[in-house]
């Protein structure tokens, strides 16, 4: 594959995997094996996708019999802070800057590290989905320090470390929420975190999706004040806080979804206990819109409890 940084065969595996350069929006396989066919054949451009997933391919050999080959194609991760400076500028003055600007790291967050790469964001013109899967940040709890507001209202989609066990709790009593001035944050994609501290997400309007496959904690209220949610959660139910999506103030639904035949699940997918004005379960009143009491949000038109909706996913 012409521009790869490395390709790694795995005969056994049957597998493939290519790093191409941070940014690369699509390939294009040069498959050259005599007396096989390949399906999808040789030149035909696949797009690049975020997370990475694996490509099937399908290897036909001349007596008929086929074998299924995996390519997975990923960015390579900028490992520090002027590479990131240095990519960000090029594709500036080659005029090739999407928005948001996709940014791969693998720095050190700890001791500044993550003052800094906030501080570096703060000069960018514009938004950037940020992914820290491969940072080392010193430690299991994602503290994204909510005292410090320079660059966070750059980041559009943000991907944790896959360190990150937890997300430190907010202050309520000072309406701080640990994601307190991320203005612009959308998504957050948190692969690794099991634990979801109190008031995380407190008055993150513009939150949209969050997905928490390895969740078995969730805190009190960590989405209160945001807007309409999609919650992601994997195979285990989580224990479950106060109103864990509770006063949600603009939405009238929440819809989570969760694995598909995974037995744990299965009493809440079918008898979708947690709808409406149901406070019977652990959810408590999560549903209701406007406030803990169902009372209207002054001047708008939120009915009186929220719906949710619960729906499965393909793991």
């Amino acid at each position: 594959m012409s521009g790869a940084v490395s390709t790694v065969i795995d005969t056994a595996k049957r597998t493939v995997d290519v790093v191409v350069p941070l940014g690369t929006g699509s390939f294009t396989p040069d498959i050259s094996v005599s007396g096989v066919s390949v399906s999808p054949a040789s030149g035909v451009v696949q797009t690049l996708v975020r997370p990475p997933k694996g490509y099937l391919y399908t290897v036909t050999a001349a007596d008929g019999s086929t074998a299924e080959w995996t390519v997975t194609v990923r960015w390579k991760a900028l490992a520090s802070l002027a590479d990131a400076v240095a990519y960000l500028s090029a594709a500036a003055q080659a005029g090739t800057l999407s928005d948001p600007v996709p940014l791969l790291l693998a720095i050190d967050l700890s001791s500044g590290g993550w003052t800094g790469l906030l501080s570096m964001l703060d000069g960018q013109a514009k938004k950037i989905a940020l992914d820290l899967t491969d940072c080392d940040m010193g430690g299991t709890e994602f503290n994204p320090d909510y005292t410090t507001s320079a660059g966070k209202d750059k980041i559009v989609t943000l991907t944790l470390p896959k360190e990150a066990t937890s997300i430190k709790a907010g202050d309520y009593s000072n309406s701080n929420s640990s994601f307190k001035h991320f203005t612009a944050l959308t998504e957050l994609q948190a692969p690794a975190v099991e634990t979801v501290g109190d008031y995380a997400f407190l008055v993150c309007t513009t939150l949209a999706t969050v997905s928490l496959p390895a969740a078995t904690t969730i805190g009190i209220l960590p989405f209160r004040g945001t807007g309409s949610l999609a919650l992601t959660l994997g195979a285990a139910v989580p224990t479950l806080e106060i109103n864990p999506i509770g006063e949600i103030y603009s939405a009238t639904s929440v819809t989570v979804k969760v694995p598909s035949g995974v037995t744990a699940w299965d009493s809440i997918v079918s008898g979708s206990p947690y709808a409406g004005n149901d406070t019977s379960d652990n959810w408590g009143n999560g549903f209701r819109g406007g406030g803990w009491d169902g009372a209207a949000m002054t001047g708008g038109a939120i009915s009186e409890y929220m719906t949710l909706s619960i729906e499965t996913y393909t793991p």
